[in-house]
Protein backbone atom coordinates (compact mmCIF):
# COMPACT_ATOMS: atom_id res chain seq x y z
CA UNK A 1 0.00 0.00 0.00
CA UNK A 2 1.35 3.45 -1.30
CA UNK A 3 0.72 6.60 1.20
CA UNK A 4 0.82 9.90 0.20
CA UNK A 5 -0.41 13.30 2.08
CA UNK A 6 0.15 16.95 0.78
CA UNK A 7 -1.79 20.05 0.57
CA UNK A 8 -4.37 21.80 -2.36
CA UNK A 9 -5.85 25.19 -2.38
CA UNK A 10 -9.50 25.75 -1.21
CA UNK A 11 -12.07 27.52 -3.43
CA UNK A 12 -10.63 30.88 -1.42
CA UNK A 13 -7.10 29.84 -0.83
CA UNK A 14 -7.68 28.17 1.91
CA UNK A 15 -4.57 25.52 2.77
CA UNK A 16 -6.72 22.38 3.20
CA UNK A 17 -4.79 19.32 3.95
CA UNK A 18 -5.39 15.69 1.72
CA UNK A 19 -4.17 11.86 2.18
CA UNK A 20 -4.47 9.34 -0.53
CA UNK A 21 -3.69 4.97 -0.02
CA UNK A 22 -3.09 3.46 -3.82
CA UNK A 23 -2.50 -0.72 -4.31
CA UNK A 24 1.06 -1.27 -5.80
CA UNK A 25 -0.41 -1.83 -9.23
CA UNK A 26 -3.03 -0.24 -10.52
CA UNK A 27 -6.16 1.02 -9.22
CA UNK A 28 -9.38 0.07 -10.24
CA UNK A 29 -11.91 2.54 -8.91
CA UNK A 30 -11.40 5.74 -6.66
CA UNK A 31 -12.96 5.80 -3.32
CA UNK A 32 -13.67 9.52 -1.85
CA UNK A 33 -14.04 9.97 1.37
CA UNK A 34 -15.55 12.98 3.03
CA UNK A 35 -15.22 12.77 7.19
CA UNK A 36 -17.73 14.38 9.56
CA UNK A 37 -18.15 17.04 11.93
CA UNK A 38 -14.87 17.51 14.13
CA UNK A 39 -12.78 14.54 12.76
CA UNK A 40 -10.56 14.26 10.60
CA UNK A 41 -9.63 11.96 7.21
CA UNK A 42 -7.14 9.62 9.38
CA UNK A 43 -10.42 8.04 11.20
CA UNK A 44 -10.69 5.91 7.92
CA UNK A 45 -8.11 3.39 8.15
CA UNK A 46 -10.58 0.47 8.32
CA UNK A 47 -11.64 2.07 5.21
CA UNK A 48 -8.58 2.28 3.71
CA UNK A 49 -7.62 -1.25 5.19
CA UNK A 50 -10.94 -2.77 3.27
CA UNK A 51 -10.47 -1.32 0.08
CA UNK A 52 -6.93 -0.81 -0.75
CA UNK A 53 -6.15 -4.59 -0.83
CA UNK A 54 -8.62 -4.98 -2.78
CA UNK A 55 -7.47 -2.95 -5.54
CA UNK A 56 -9.10 0.71 -4.94
CA UNK A 57 -7.68 3.75 -4.79
CA UNK A 58 -8.43 6.18 -1.87
CA UNK A 59 -8.55 9.23 -1.16
CA UNK A 60 -9.96 11.92 1.54
CA UNK A 61 -9.25 15.39 2.67
CA UNK A 62 -9.83 17.52 5.85
CA UNK A 63 -12.36 20.02 5.93
CA UNK A 64 -11.50 23.48 6.82
CA UNK A 65 -11.06 24.35 10.38
CA UNK A 66 -10.58 20.27 11.02
CA UNK A 67 -7.74 18.14 11.16
CA UNK A 68 -4.47 19.60 9.49
CA UNK A 69 -6.23 21.79 7.29
CA UNK A 70 -6.15 25.90 8.18
CA UNK A 71 -8.85 27.56 9.36
CA UNK A 72 -10.79 28.60 12.40
CA UNK A 73 -10.77 25.76 13.89
CA UNK A 74 -14.62 23.50 14.04
CA UNK A 75 -15.84 26.53 12.08
CA UNK A 76 -17.50 27.34 8.85
CA UNK A 77 -18.75 30.93 7.59
CA UNK A 78 -21.19 28.90 5.46
CA UNK A 79 -21.90 25.19 4.16
CA UNK A 80 -21.75 25.89 0.76
CA UNK A 81 -17.67 26.37 1.63
CA UNK A 82 -17.57 22.89 1.93
CA UNK A 83 -19.08 22.43 -1.37
CA UNK A 84 -16.89 24.29 -2.97
CA UNK A 85 -13.63 22.93 -1.09
CA UNK A 86 -14.40 19.22 -2.32
CA UNK A 87 -15.18 20.32 -5.60
CA UNK A 88 -11.60 21.44 -5.81
CA UNK A 89 -10.16 18.16 -4.21
CA UNK A 90 -12.53 16.17 -7.06
CA UNK A 91 -10.65 18.15 -9.34
CA UNK A 92 -7.13 17.50 -8.50
CA UNK A 93 -8.44 13.94 -8.20
CA UNK A 94 -10.06 13.76 -11.30
CA UNK A 95 -6.31 14.70 -12.51
CA UNK A 96 -4.24 12.39 -10.91
CA UNK A 97 -6.90 9.12 -11.76
CA UNK A 98 -7.98 9.92 -15.33
CA UNK A 99 -10.23 7.90 -16.90
CA UNK A 100 -11.45 6.05 -13.79
CA UNK A 101 -14.60 5.68 -12.04
CA UNK A 102 -14.96 7.90 -8.55
CA UNK A 103 -17.35 6.88 -5.50
CA UNK A 104 -18.05 9.35 -3.05
CA UNK A 105 -18.27 8.13 0.75
CA UNK A 106 -19.71 10.80 2.70
CA UNK A 107 -20.07 10.12 6.49
CA UNK A 108 -22.60 11.94 8.72
CA UNK A 109 -21.33 16.05 8.35
CA UNK A 110 -19.72 14.65 5.28
CA UNK A 111 -23.12 12.71 3.61
CA UNK A 112 -24.43 16.26 3.82
CA UNK A 113 -21.82 17.83 2.08
CA UNK A 114 -21.51 14.81 -0.66
CA UNK A 115 -25.55 15.25 -1.27
CA UNK A 116 -25.12 18.81 -1.64
CA UNK A 117 -22.31 18.15 -3.85
CA UNK A 118 -23.50 15.71 -5.94
CA UNK A 119 -27.36 17.28 -6.33
CA UNK A 120 -24.93 20.68 -7.33
CA UNK A 121 -21.68 18.62 -9.68
CA UNK A 122 -22.83 15.45 -10.64
CA UNK A 123 -20.49 15.17 -13.49
CA UNK A 124 -17.58 12.45 -12.69
CA UNK A 125 -19.11 10.99 -9.81
CA UNK A 126 -19.86 7.13 -10.64
CA UNK A 127 -21.98 6.46 -7.53
CA UNK A 128 -22.59 7.36 -3.69
CA UNK A 129 -22.51 5.73 -0.25
CA UNK A 130 -23.64 7.61 2.60
CA UNK A 131 -23.16 6.32 6.24
CA UNK A 132 -24.39 7.70 9.60
CA UNK A 133 -26.78 9.96 7.90
CA UNK A 134 -30.65 10.95 7.53
CA UNK A 135 -33.32 13.12 6.40
CA UNK A 136 -33.49 15.23 9.77
CA UNK A 137 -31.55 15.66 12.71
CA UNK A 138 -31.35 14.12 16.15
CA UNK A 139 -33.72 15.51 18.65
CA UNK A 140 -32.88 19.14 19.74
CA UNK A 141 -35.39 21.18 21.98
CA UNK A 142 -36.58 24.16 20.50
CA UNK A 143 -35.44 26.36 23.12
CA UNK A 144 -31.64 25.08 22.03
CA UNK A 145 -32.94 25.53 18.30
CA UNK A 146 -33.69 28.94 18.72
CA UNK A 147 -30.41 30.16 20.93
CA UNK A 148 -28.19 28.37 18.69
CA UNK A 149 -29.73 29.88 15.39
CA UNK A 150 -29.25 33.57 17.57
CA UNK A 151 -25.89 33.29 18.53
CA UNK A 152 -25.06 32.12 15.29
CA UNK A 153 -25.66 35.31 13.89
CA UNK A 154 -24.50 37.73 16.52
CA UNK A 155 -21.34 35.63 17.32
CA UNK A 156 -21.03 33.09 14.79
CA UNK A 157 -17.32 31.89 16.34
CA UNK A 158 -18.37 31.98 19.71
CA UNK A 159 -17.19 27.97 20.97
CA UNK A 160 -19.44 25.27 22.45
CA UNK A 161 -18.95 21.50 24.16
CA UNK A 162 -20.45 19.28 21.92
CA UNK A 163 -23.79 18.20 23.93
CA UNK A 164 -22.92 14.46 23.65
CA UNK A 165 -21.49 11.20 25.04
CA UNK A 166 -19.16 10.77 22.42
CA UNK A 167 -19.92 6.81 23.36
CA UNK A 168 -23.03 7.35 20.69
CA UNK A 169 -19.92 6.67 17.71
CA UNK A 170 -19.53 3.11 18.66
CA UNK A 171 -19.92 0.55 21.18
CA UNK A 172 -16.13 -0.65 21.04
CA UNK A 173 -14.79 1.06 24.14
CA UNK A 174 -11.39 1.35 22.30
CA UNK A 175 -13.05 3.29 19.56
CA UNK A 176 -14.30 6.00 22.13
CA UNK A 177 -11.11 6.41 24.21
CA UNK A 178 -9.19 6.70 21.09
CA UNK A 179 -11.88 9.60 19.60
CA UNK A 180 -11.65 11.30 22.75
CA UNK A 181 -7.85 11.38 22.94
CA UNK A 182 -7.22 12.62 19.73
CA UNK A 183 -6.00 15.81 19.38
CA UNK A 184 -7.12 16.32 16.10
CA UNK A 185 -10.56 15.84 17.14
CA UNK A 186 -11.94 18.68 18.47
CA UNK A 187 -14.03 19.09 21.29
CA UNK A 188 -15.53 22.17 20.61
CA UNK A 189 -17.78 23.84 17.44
CA UNK A 190 -18.35 26.90 16.58
CA UNK A 191 -22.25 28.63 16.76
CA UNK A 192 -22.43 28.57 13.04
CA UNK A 193 -20.91 25.80 12.20
CA UNK A 194 -23.60 23.79 14.27
CA UNK A 195 -26.18 25.98 13.21
CA UNK A 196 -25.13 25.39 9.33
CA UNK A 197 -24.99 21.47 10.20
CA UNK A 198 -28.29 21.56 11.56
CA UNK A 199 -30.38 23.26 8.89
CA UNK A 200 -28.13 21.70 5.79
CA UNK A 201 -29.38 18.57 7.03
CA UNK A 202 -32.63 19.88 5.68
CA UNK A 203 -31.45 20.81 2.95
CA UNK A 204 -29.53 17.83 2.12
CA UNK A 205 -32.94 15.92 1.83
CA UNK A 206 -34.27 18.30 -0.21
CA UNK A 207 -31.67 17.91 -2.89
CA UNK A 208 -31.38 14.37 -2.61
CA UNK A 209 -34.12 14.24 -5.08
CA UNK A 210 -32.06 15.56 -7.80
CA UNK A 211 -28.89 12.51 -6.79
CA UNK A 212 -29.62 10.01 -9.72
CA UNK A 213 -26.35 7.98 -9.58
CA UNK A 214 -26.29 4.76 -8.06
CA UNK A 215 -26.71 5.33 -3.71
CA UNK A 216 -25.71 3.12 -0.99
CA UNK A 217 -27.10 4.21 2.81
CA UNK A 218 -25.25 2.57 5.66
CA UNK A 219 -26.81 3.40 8.89
CA UNK A 220 -26.89 2.14 12.41
CA UNK A 221 -30.19 0.96 14.16
CA UNK A 222 -28.91 2.76 17.09
CA UNK A 223 -27.92 5.91 15.64
CA UNK A 224 -29.44 8.27 17.53
CA UNK A 225 -26.75 11.59 15.08
CA UNK A 226 -30.28 11.52 12.97
CA UNK A 227 -33.85 11.19 13.61
CA UNK A 228 -33.96 7.31 13.28
CA UNK A 229 -36.93 6.92 11.17
CA UNK A 230 -35.74 9.13 8.65
CA UNK A 231 -33.15 7.11 7.14
CA UNK A 232 -36.09 5.44 5.24
CA UNK A 233 -37.37 8.93 4.19
CA UNK A 234 -33.86 10.09 2.53
CA UNK A 235 -34.16 6.59 1.02
CA UNK A 236 -37.13 7.28 -0.58
CA UNK A 237 -36.18 11.18 -1.72
CA UNK A 238 -32.94 10.02 -3.67
CA UNK A 239 -34.01 9.78 -6.89
CA UNK A 240 -31.59 7.24 -7.86
CA UNK A 241 -33.09 4.02 -9.43
CA UNK A 242 -30.12 1.92 -8.30
CA UNK A 243 -30.13 2.43 -4.39
CA UNK A 244 -29.69 0.18 -1.44
CA UNK A 245 -29.90 1.12 2.15
CA UNK A 246 -28.69 -1.16 4.86
CA UNK A 247 -29.55 -0.53 8.73
CA UNK A 248 -27.55 -2.80 11.21
CA UNK A 249 -28.85 -3.54 14.26
CA UNK A 250 -27.68 -2.19 17.38
CA UNK A 251 -24.88 -0.80 15.65
CA UNK A 252 -23.79 3.29 16.62
CA UNK A 253 -23.24 6.51 14.46
CA UNK A 254 -20.12 5.06 12.94
CA UNK A 255 -20.86 1.76 11.63
CA UNK A 256 -16.77 1.14 9.60
CA UNK A 257 -16.18 1.78 14.05
CA UNK A 258 -18.10 -0.39 15.29
CA UNK A 259 -17.95 -3.82 16.63
CA UNK A 260 -19.25 -6.31 13.93
CA UNK A 261 -17.39 -3.49 11.90
CA UNK A 262 -16.69 -5.97 9.38
CA UNK A 263 -19.71 -6.77 8.36
CA UNK A 264 -20.63 -2.97 7.13
CA UNK A 265 -17.33 -2.74 5.48
CA UNK A 266 -17.51 -5.97 3.16
CA UNK A 267 -21.14 -4.53 2.04
CA UNK A 268 -19.79 -1.58 1.20
CA UNK A 269 -16.91 -3.66 -0.75
CA UNK A 270 -19.40 -5.87 -2.41
CA UNK A 271 -21.27 -2.69 -3.59
CA UNK A 272 -18.10 -1.46 -4.98
CA UNK A 273 -17.40 -4.00 -7.40
CA UNK A 274 -21.05 -4.46 -8.30
CA UNK A 275 -20.92 -0.77 -9.72
CA UNK A 276 -17.25 -0.66 -10.95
Amino acid sequence: MRHDEGFFEGFDGTKLYYQSWKPEGRSKAVVLVVHGLVEHSGRYMNVVNQLVPSGYAVYALDHRGHGKSEGERAHVNSFDEFIEDLKCFVDLVKRREKRKKIFMLGHSMGSLITMLYVAKYPEGISGVVLSGTGARPGKVSPIVKALLSLIAKIAPKAKFALPWDPSFISRDEKVVGNYVNDPLVSKKASARLLAEVYYNTFKAAQEAAKIKVPCLIQVGGADVAFDPESHKELYDIIAAEDKTLKVYEGYRHEVYNEVGKEVPLRDLEEWLEKHI
